[in-house]
């Protein structure tokens, strides 16, 4: 049986930068699911990458209505799958892996209040 190119696909590790207005819902996030920063920005961004292909530009937007909130940044551990599929989503795109890995996971959080586990989130 020949392997599917998932088993061989390497794991990884992707920084995300979040804005103030991300960092502020995924702390709000937290709080309601119980678990670690880096869990919760794990999960979401494993979610979106496998309900969309791409974002479509018009959702990027968001009005961060000038949150005194601090950015931050957040290191997400990417298993074979997630790391396949983010690789995909960049190739013939401008961003890099990062940004497109931060874009996900901040529309993640702007579409969806709370997520139960992968494929399981409730709409805001």
């Amino acid at each position: 049986m020949q392997k599917s190119k998932s088993d061989t696909y390497p794991t990884s590790h992707v920084t995300c930068f979040l804005s103030s207005f991300a960092n502020k819902l995924l702390e709000e996030s937290i709080g309601r699911s119980k678990r670690s920063k880096k869990k919760e920005a794990e999960i979401r961004l494993a979610d979106h990458l496998d309900r969309y292909t791409l974002i479509p530009k018009s959702k990027c937007q968001y009005d961060s209505e000038n949150i005194e909130y601090p950015s931050s940044h957040v290191t997400c551990f990417l298993a074979p799958t997630e790391n396949e599929l983010l690789d995909k989503t960049i190739v013939g795109l401008n961003p890099s892996k990062k940004q497109e890995a931060a874009k996900r996971l901040t529309e993640h959080l702007i579409e969806f209040i709370s997520i139960s586990e992968l494929g399981n989130a409730t709409k805001r």
